[in-house]
């Protein structure tokens, strides 16, 4: 018998991996209907759909964005969430969540899977130990994997370590799609990956703006610089750095694009850390920002403990040493992080999901 099955997304990655596995999923002979369950009008991120697909746009009278809110609209946030899942669980049994590590995410599955209904976790991107990050303004530090939802499908083998009940996952990789290609040897250019810390209660907007702005003008020296702006961060923030050359970016450019065009990557904690290591880019880690968000592993990546160490490595950066940083793909270490990658992983996605709504 064929079932009836919806995707949570709530943020415009999320919205990217739907749109790579929409399509195959809602083809498989055990499905009848697949709906996109998005969570727009909480999160507010201005995300817009495909009209092929089957948009569920959940109901909240709230204005304030869930990330802007105290305790209490967060709440009232939770509250009505929870209600439009309640109404939904009466005709849709089986939910494929794109997280559980948020407050809504983990709390509707909870109540999803006390109502009977099956919950698969398909993992969105990098994680971190977020059981020793302390945020205000919010319920309770919720880790990724806590949820206990019936099985997650994960990116990399060392992800399972997240995991209670080993035996509830499967190693299928990202489904998003990469034609990567190596950039121009003869000139360096530098991409910092920003995350939005501020914006997920992690940091001072202070603190976050004087952090990028000091990365991005140190780098400057180097060669160009791209600063890629979280897409749920503002990019208005930073704006004042294109007076120093700094090319500041958004939703309006590809990450596919940066990551091409780019010699060197240099980031804090970022899923685009998967991407440029698949694209076998060297990678710098800035692991001295006071977010504490860490990724569970740094093969193929340069650690940087501080500023002057940061900018020592890019000394010693040349474009032609580019073929001696480089991160290996085929390196076991590396795919511990991720294993699979477009064509490949959306097949071991479809092939768990058939049998898990079997």
């Amino acid at each position: 018998m064929k079932k009836k099955v919806g995707i949570v997304i709530g943020t415009y990655y999320q919205k990217k991996i739907a749109d790579e596995i929409y399509k195959p999923i809602a083809n498989l002979h055990s499905i009848e209907k697949l709906f996109i369950i998005s969570l727009e009008n909480y999160y507010k991120f201005g995300i817009e759909f495909c009209n092929k697909q089957k948009i569920l746009l959940l109901h909240n009278y709230l204005k304030k964005p869930w990330h802007d809110c105290n305790k209490i609209i967060k709440l009232m946030h939770l509250t009505i969430a929870l209600a439009n899942f309640i109404f939904l669980s009466q005709k849709i049994k089986y939910f494929i969540f794109l997280e559980d590590s948020g407050a809504i995410e983990f709390f509707t599955i909870k109540m999803l899977m006390k109502t009977g209904c099956k919950v698969l976790v398909l993992q969105d991107g990098i994680k971190s130990d977020q059981q020793n990050i302390k945020r205000p303004n919010t319920f309770l530090n919720i880790a990724f994997g806590k949820s206990g939802a019936d099985l997650y499908l994960l990116r990399g083998l060392i992800y399972k370590k997240y995991i209670r009940n080993k035996s509830k996952t499967e190693i299928v990789g990202s489904p998003i799609r990469r034609t990567h290609k190596n950039c121009n040897k003869s000139i360096i250019k530098i991409l910092i990956v920003h995350q939005c810390f501020y914006r997920f209660n992690l940091c001072e907007k202070k603190y976050e703006i004087d952090f990028y702005s000091h990365i991005a003008k140190s780098c400057s020296e180097f060669g160009n610089v791209e600063l890629r702006i979280h897409p749920q961060g503002d990019p208005t923030f930073f704006s004042f750095l294109k007076k120093d050359g700094v090319d500041v970016t958004w939703r309006e450019k590809d990450i596919e694009q940066s990551i091409n065009e780019s010699s060197v990557i240099a980031s804090v904690s970022s899923t685009v850390i998967h991407d440029a290591i698949w694209a076998n880019k060297p990678v710098f880690i800035l692991d001295w920002h006071k977010s504490k968000a860490r990724i569970p592993s740094y093969a193929g990546c340069t650690v940087c403990k501080n500023s002057s160490n940061f900018i020592k490595e890019l000394n010693n950066f040349k474009s032609d040493d580019f073929e001696n940083l480089r991160s290996q793909k085929n390196n076991r270490k590396n795919q511990l992080l991720i294993a699979y990658s477009g064509f490949d992983s959306i097949r071991r996605i479809c092939k768990s999901i058939n049998s898990f709504v079997h």
